[in-house]
């Protein structure tokens, strides 16, 4: 039912979902779908949560605070390899995130956690065993310049992918480039903050 320029689509405990509304009598919505997503504090979930204990006082305390956030992989369909769903479905399965931790070094298994969805316990892909597809020679990861991490995880996925002949080419971007998004790429490296600020 829709009693405005949107209709609802999904409405439940958890999401909001509307599609723009083309029997409107007025002007149409610019936006085609919108998602509200209601989540349960990270308090209600069990062992959701991470309580770090000390002197919390100091500047220095305050800095070192753990960050809230992961790093992810974007297929770029504008790319005949990001597109390709055999492809795609092969390279989720050899990106796994614990795969990644456990080619990772001993800092990183000791400081990453792998992270399956936005939430503890939500696996958003279904990630399982497959063939690599034929033909597959060269995979372009593109990634933002100055962030230290997205080098090392780049390295990792570049000897995950040599292990199968596949040739991992590497992109690192200026900020200006990155933002605009003009670069072809079939898979994109990025990460993503929750952290309130200091």
């Amino acid at each position: 039912p829709s009693t405005g320029p949107y209709a609802v689509v999904r409405n439940n405990q958890n999401q909001l979902k509307i599609h723009a509304f083309e029997d409107y009598f007025g002007y149409r919505a610019l936006i085609d779908e919108v998602n509200v997503w209601v989540l349960p504090e990270i308090s209600e979930e069990p062992n959701g949560g991470l309580t770090l204990q000390g002197n919390t006082e100091s500047e220095k305390a305050v800095e070192s605070r753990l960050e809230e956030g992961c790093y992810y992989l974007l297929f770029d369909s504008r790319s005949p390899l990001g597109a390709n769903d055999a492809v795609r479905r092969w390279l989720s399965y050899l990106f796994q995130p614990a795969n990644l931790l456990y080619h990772a070094g001993e800092h990183y298994q000791g400081n990453w956690f792998p992270a399956y969805g936005l939430l503890p316990r939500w696996h958003h892909a279904s990630n399982h065993a497959c063939e690599k597809p034929a033909g597959l020679e060269t995979v372009t990861l593109t990634y933002y310049r100055d962030h230290v991490e997205h080098r090392v995880i780049g390295g990792i996925m570049r000897d995950l992918l040599a292990a199968h002949q596949v040739k991992l080419e590497i992109q690192e971007l200026e900020y200006d480039a990155w933002h605009r998004g003009e670069v072809v790429s079939d898979i994109w490296l990025n990460s993503v903050n929750f952290t309130l600020p200091i």
